[in-house]
Protein backbone atom coordinates (compact mmCIF):
# COMPACT_ATOMS: atom_id res chain seq x y z
CA UNK A 1 0.00 0.00 0.00
CA UNK A 2 2.45 2.35 0.86
CA UNK A 3 4.57 1.68 -2.89
CA UNK A 4 0.68 3.35 -4.03
CA UNK A 5 1.22 6.37 -2.19
CA UNK A 6 4.95 6.72 -3.35
CA UNK A 7 3.81 6.00 -7.06
CA UNK A 8 0.71 8.45 -7.09
CA UNK A 9 2.83 11.57 -7.35
CA UNK A 10 4.23 10.40 -10.23
CA UNK A 11 0.61 10.58 -11.23
CA UNK A 12 0.15 13.85 -11.25
CA UNK A 13 -2.28 14.08 -8.36
CA UNK A 14 -3.22 17.02 -6.49
CA UNK A 15 -3.32 16.64 -2.82
CA UNK A 16 -7.16 16.21 -2.35
CA UNK A 17 -6.47 12.95 -5.05
CA UNK A 18 -3.56 11.84 -2.73
CA UNK A 19 -6.02 12.15 0.53
CA UNK A 20 -8.46 10.42 -1.18
CA UNK A 21 -6.01 7.42 -1.97
CA UNK A 22 -4.51 7.96 1.44
CA UNK A 23 -8.32 7.21 2.69
CA UNK A 24 -9.01 4.22 0.54
CA UNK A 25 -5.42 3.04 1.93
CA UNK A 26 -6.31 3.23 5.10
CA UNK A 27 -9.79 1.74 4.23
CA UNK A 28 -8.76 -1.35 2.66
CA UNK A 29 -6.13 -1.84 5.77
CA UNK A 30 -8.69 -1.88 8.61
CA UNK A 31 -11.08 -3.72 6.54
CA UNK A 32 -8.15 -6.42 6.30
CA UNK A 33 -7.36 -6.42 9.31
CA UNK A 34 -11.24 -7.04 10.93
CA UNK A 35 -11.15 -9.85 7.96
CA UNK A 36 -8.07 -11.51 9.05
CA UNK A 37 -9.12 -11.43 12.95
CA UNK A 38 -13.02 -12.18 12.24
CA UNK A 39 -11.47 -15.21 10.13
CA UNK A 40 -8.98 -16.61 12.77
CA UNK A 41 -6.56 -17.33 9.94
CA UNK A 42 -3.09 -17.64 10.80
CA UNK A 43 -1.04 -14.44 11.59
CA UNK A 44 0.57 -15.00 7.67
CA UNK A 45 -2.85 -15.30 6.33
CA UNK A 46 -4.66 -12.55 7.79
CA UNK A 47 -1.08 -10.82 7.02
CA UNK A 48 -1.99 -11.36 3.07
CA UNK A 49 -5.35 -9.86 3.56
CA UNK A 50 -4.39 -6.75 5.01
CA UNK A 51 -2.02 -6.35 2.06
CA UNK A 52 -4.63 -7.95 -0.95
CA UNK A 53 -7.61 -5.69 0.38
CA UNK A 54 -5.19 -2.61 1.31
CA UNK A 55 -3.30 -2.82 -2.27
CA UNK A 56 -6.50 -3.27 -4.07
CA UNK A 57 -7.91 -0.18 -2.50
CA UNK A 58 -5.14 1.61 -3.10
CA UNK A 59 -5.64 0.61 -6.73
CA UNK A 60 -8.86 1.52 -5.90
CA UNK A 61 -8.58 5.22 -4.44
CA UNK A 62 -5.85 6.21 -7.32
CA UNK A 63 -8.04 4.70 -9.86
CA UNK A 64 -10.82 7.06 -8.67
CA UNK A 65 -9.27 9.94 -7.48
CA UNK A 66 -8.89 11.76 -10.63
CA UNK A 67 -12.67 11.12 -11.24
CA UNK A 68 -14.44 12.11 -7.92
CA UNK A 69 -14.96 15.65 -5.95
CA UNK A 70 -16.05 15.66 -2.41
CA UNK A 71 -18.20 18.85 -1.69
CA UNK A 72 -18.23 19.64 2.45
CA UNK A 73 -21.44 17.94 3.00
CA UNK A 74 -19.54 14.44 1.07
CA UNK A 75 -16.95 14.54 3.49
CA UNK A 76 -19.43 14.67 6.20
CA UNK A 77 -21.41 12.01 4.57
CA UNK A 78 -18.02 10.18 4.81
CA UNK A 79 -17.17 10.49 8.17
CA UNK A 80 -21.30 9.67 9.61
CA UNK A 81 -20.79 6.25 7.14
CA UNK A 82 -17.41 5.74 9.05
CA UNK A 83 -18.59 6.23 12.61
CA UNK A 84 -22.38 4.03 11.45
CA UNK A 85 -20.32 1.40 9.85
CA UNK A 86 -17.62 1.00 13.11
CA UNK A 87 -20.90 0.85 15.31
CA UNK A 88 -22.72 -1.92 12.77
CA UNK A 89 -19.48 -4.01 12.64
CA UNK A 90 -18.82 -3.79 16.63
CA UNK A 91 -22.98 -5.33 17.24
CA UNK A 92 -22.54 -7.93 14.09
CA UNK A 93 -20.75 -10.25 16.45
CA UNK A 94 -23.23 -10.97 18.90
CA UNK A 95 -25.31 -12.63 16.61
CA UNK A 96 -23.01 -15.66 16.44
CA UNK A 97 -20.82 -15.31 19.52
CA UNK A 98 -22.26 -16.54 22.69
CA UNK A 99 -21.01 -17.73 25.83
CA UNK A 100 -17.57 -16.51 25.31
CA UNK A 101 -16.88 -12.90 26.27
CA UNK A 102 -13.27 -12.91 25.12
CA UNK A 103 -14.02 -13.64 22.02
CA UNK A 104 -16.82 -11.79 21.55
CA UNK A 105 -14.67 -8.64 22.69
CA UNK A 106 -11.98 -9.94 20.13
CA UNK A 107 -14.99 -9.90 17.11
CA UNK A 108 -16.28 -7.14 18.38
CA UNK A 109 -12.40 -5.23 17.83
CA UNK A 110 -12.65 -6.98 14.39
CA UNK A 111 -16.04 -5.50 13.41
CA UNK A 112 -14.93 -1.91 14.38
CA UNK A 113 -12.27 -2.21 12.26
CA UNK A 114 -14.16 -4.01 9.51
CA UNK A 115 -16.84 -1.28 9.69
CA UNK A 116 -14.80 1.51 9.94
CA UNK A 117 -13.08 0.38 6.38
CA UNK A 118 -16.47 -0.62 4.99
CA UNK A 119 -18.53 2.24 5.90
CA UNK A 120 -15.95 4.46 4.73
CA UNK A 121 -15.81 2.90 1.52
CA UNK A 122 -19.47 2.79 1.08
CA UNK A 123 -20.08 6.56 2.10
CA UNK A 124 -17.68 7.42 -0.35
CA UNK A 125 -18.92 5.81 -3.00
CA UNK A 126 -22.68 7.10 -2.33
CA UNK A 127 -21.55 10.88 -2.17
CA UNK A 128 -20.43 10.37 -5.73
CA UNK A 129 -24.07 9.45 -7.21
CA UNK A 130 -26.60 10.95 -4.27
CA UNK A 131 -26.43 15.09 -3.47
CA UNK A 132 -26.97 15.69 0.04
CA UNK A 133 -27.68 19.24 1.57
CA UNK A 134 -27.04 19.18 5.44
CA UNK A 135 -30.77 19.17 6.05
CA UNK A 136 -30.69 15.69 4.05
CA UNK A 137 -27.53 14.22 6.94
CA UNK A 138 -29.47 15.42 9.64
CA UNK A 139 -32.62 13.75 8.49
CA UNK A 140 -30.86 10.94 7.72
CA UNK A 141 -29.07 10.53 11.15
CA UNK A 142 -32.90 11.44 12.17
CA UNK A 143 -33.77 8.10 10.22
CA UNK A 144 -30.73 6.10 11.21
CA UNK A 145 -31.57 6.27 14.94
CA UNK A 146 -35.75 6.22 14.83
CA UNK A 147 -35.40 2.97 12.34
CA UNK A 148 -32.49 1.27 15.18
CA UNK A 149 -34.56 1.95 17.65
CA UNK A 150 -37.99 0.62 16.52
CA UNK A 151 -35.95 -2.51 15.40
CA UNK A 152 -34.19 -2.99 18.45
CA UNK A 153 -37.47 -2.44 20.26
CA UNK A 154 -39.49 -5.05 17.76
CA UNK A 155 -36.84 -7.64 18.55
CA UNK A 156 -36.68 -6.99 22.12
CA UNK A 157 -41.23 -7.80 21.65
CA UNK A 158 -41.04 -10.80 19.53
CA UNK A 159 -38.08 -12.98 21.49
CA UNK A 160 -35.72 -12.75 24.42
CA UNK A 161 -32.74 -14.43 22.48
CA UNK A 162 -31.09 -10.92 22.03
CA UNK A 163 -29.33 -11.88 18.72
CA UNK A 164 -33.14 -10.98 17.36
CA UNK A 165 -32.77 -7.51 19.09
CA UNK A 166 -29.56 -7.36 17.57
CA UNK A 167 -30.03 -8.53 14.55
CA UNK A 168 -33.38 -6.44 13.76
CA UNK A 169 -31.62 -3.90 15.54
CA UNK A 170 -29.05 -3.40 12.94
CA UNK A 171 -30.98 -4.57 9.70
CA UNK A 172 -33.66 -1.81 10.31
CA UNK A 173 -31.50 0.42 11.26
CA UNK A 174 -29.57 -0.01 7.88
CA UNK A 175 -33.03 0.01 6.19
CA UNK A 176 -33.81 3.39 7.55
CA UNK A 177 -30.59 5.11 6.50
CA UNK A 178 -30.46 4.02 3.31
CA UNK A 179 -34.45 5.42 2.80
CA UNK A 180 -33.89 8.28 4.82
Amino acid sequence: SLSGLLLAPRLKLDSADLLEAALATASGNLLGIGLGIWSEASTANALGMVSLVGLASTGLGIGAAKLTEYSHTDKVLVGYGTLYGAFLGQQAPKLWVQNDANKLSKHQGAGILWGLGTGSLAAAFAAQYIEYTPKDLGETALGTVASSALGLGLGMMLSADPRLATGMMSGVGLLGTTLS
